[in-house]
């Protein structure tokens, strides 16, 4: 919370905004909320189903209603955050909630989503810009909308063109499974 208050005197634009010049600095807050959420998580803090299926229900109903308010920006990423601990709770407690095939197939292309989001947006953005259809700093919400879902067909490709052949490469590369490093020898 203090980066996301001290970025914007420091920058002159919020935290959030930083995707593509400050992108390192923007992902080491989020990094460390994951690395709580996950030590939250680890904890077992969260006791039963019921209260981590509300927990997610809470989050995900405050996550539109503070983005809609204006809210700072800190807070629907602690409502988004909210959402993620209370869904793996739930499902540390036996919810099947996620466990749709669709979903799970949605979990395993998920990194690919989180590549692509940026380029994918300049690259539709962009082009609308040079269409006339949308503005620099303004863009309608259906637009905008399907801009966010065109994101899932763009990381499925990625996904199977790119990380999953490199990532069956990788495994077939000398330094992978098979190949071990020797272990020091035991000093006597």
């Amino acid at each position: 919370m203090v980066a996301y208050a001290l970025f914007p005197r420091v920058a002159g634009f919020p935290l959030t905004h930083a995707s593509i010049e400050w992108g390192a600095l923007r992902v080491v807050p989020s990094f460390a909320l994951g690395c709580a959420l996950w030590l939250v998580w680890n904890a077992d803090l969260i006791a039963s189903r019921i209260g981590a299926l509300a927990l997610a229900g809470v989050s995900a109903a405050a996550l539109p209603a503070a983005i809609a308010l204006g809210l700072p920006d800190y807070v629907p990423v602690l409502a988004g955050a909210g959402l993620v601990l209370g869904l793996g709770a739930a499902a540390r407690h036996g919810s099947s909630v996620l466990s749709h095939p669709a979903l799970v197939y949605l979990g395993e292309v998920s990194f690919a989503l989180y590549m692509v989001s940026i380029p994918w947006q300049l690259v539709f953005s962009t082009g609308l810009q040079k269409m006339h259809v949308t503005h620099a700093t303004y863009m309608p919400l259906g637009i905008w909308l399907v801009m966010c879902a065109g994101t899932v067909p763009v990381g499925m490709l990625f996904h199977h063109l790119i990380e999953r052949p490199a990532r069956a490469w990788m495994r077939r590369l000398p330094f992978g499974k098979t190949a071990r490093l020797p272990l020091p020898e035991a000093a006597e």
